[in-house]
């Protein structure tokens, strides 16, 4: 009887396959326990982030992060190790900074508040919010610079108003 050749496809097939490379873990907020995380977990990421951010709802970006159980300290670590994570929050974030400053503009929110927090969505308002305290900064030194020394000469004396009486 002759001897049957093994298939090689199916070992090949298995060998070719890639097995996902976790490249760091994080630990979940909800489940209280590490869990890994592979390139596909972060591109699953910035797709729900995307999705997320066009509700009309979404003001902070935190709190999309934290609805998923990941922490912001974590959040940071990643966007230094996967560029398109970090690409994609700064967009997110000027998607926030604009509602929250049409919505400001239109009266649905309390502006004072919305002007505080406006420079961590757009680099144009801490550019000019740095640009307010430079000339602030620069109005107060000539201020100072332009000191007035007021000299009061001494009344007279008068009967209507006694000298006042030195203690001993």
């Amino acid at each position: 009887m002759a001897k049957r050749k093994t298939s090689t496809i199916a070992s090949k097939s298995n060998s070719t396959q890639k097995e996902p490379r976790y490249f760091d873990t994080y630990f979940d907020l909800f489940g209280l326990r590490q869990k890994p995380v592979t390139d596909a977990f972060i591109d699953r990421l910035i797709e729900k982030i995307l999705i997320w951010a066009r509700d009309k709802k979404s003001m902070k970006i935190s709190s999309f992060f934290y609805e998923q159980g990941i922490p912001m300290r974590t959040i940071n670590r990643w966007s230094d190790k996967h560029q398109n994570l970090k690409d994609v929050i700064e967009d997110v974030k000027y998607m926030i900074g604009d509602r929250r400053e049409l919505g400001a503009i239109y009266r649905k929110f309390e502006p004072g508040m919305i002007r505080t927090a406006m420079h961590l969505y757009d680099p144009e308002w801490k550019d000019m919010e740095i640009w307010r305290s430079e000339l602030k900064a620069k109005q107060d030194e000539k201020i100072e610079d332009k000191k007035i020394t007021w000299l009061l000469n001494k009344f007279p004396d008068s009967k209507l108003v006694p000298e006042k009486k030195k203690d001993e």
